[in-house]
């Protein structure tokens, strides 16, 4: 457990941090980000904890490790921001890779509407030649039927001139 001063400091010092707003950055050069960034005063913080009960050389120490821990917490978030170029970049890409994609997305659409077409054009031949077999088979079965009256009719007349001889 803490001494008493530096809960009571600690306190202060956590209040205090809650209040601190960063600065608005700067930025000259990619290359140059860490070292022309403003996060916040420290004479300012200094005194602020001075008066919170902290000693002189105890403010230093705690503002220089807040100032670090600040600066390299920039410093990670400058590694995996993105740049202006980037973002540029990125996005043209981003085109280039949508008109693609639409590009190709349209070919196997043109592609799938001429296998439709063949495979239409298949089942209306289909159809067409299953008409025509029924077409084909009423033909047949009605020239059968034709036939086979016409041959009752005859056997008819001929057992009529058979029996009209046996008078």
């Amino acid at each position: 457990m803490p001494p008493k001063f530096l809960s009571k400091s600690f306190k202060v010092f956590q209040r205090y941090l809650s209040q601190v707003k960063t600065a608005q950055t700067t930025v000259s050069s990619s290359t140059d980000l860490f070292f022309n960034r403003t996060l916040f005063d420290t004479e300012r913080l200094i005194e602020r904890l001075k008066a919170g009960g902290f000693t002189t050389s105890q403010s230093e120490v705690v503002c220089d490790a807040l100032l670090q821990l600040c600066n390299k917490t920039m410093e990670e978030r400058d590694k995996t921001t993105a740049n202006k170029a980037e973002l540029a970049t990125l996005r043209s890409e981003l085109q280039i890779l949508e008109k693609t994609d639409i590009y190709i997305l349209k070919s196997d659409v043109q592609t799938l509407e001429k296998k439709m077409e063949m495979q239409w054009a298949e089942i209306t031949t289909s159809m067409e030649h299953i008409e025509n077999r029924k077409v084909i088979k009423m033909v047949i079965a009605s020239a059968g039927t034709a036939a086979a009256i016409i041959l009752f009719d005859l056997n008819r007349e001929k057992r009529k001139r058979s029996a009209e001889q046996r008078r």
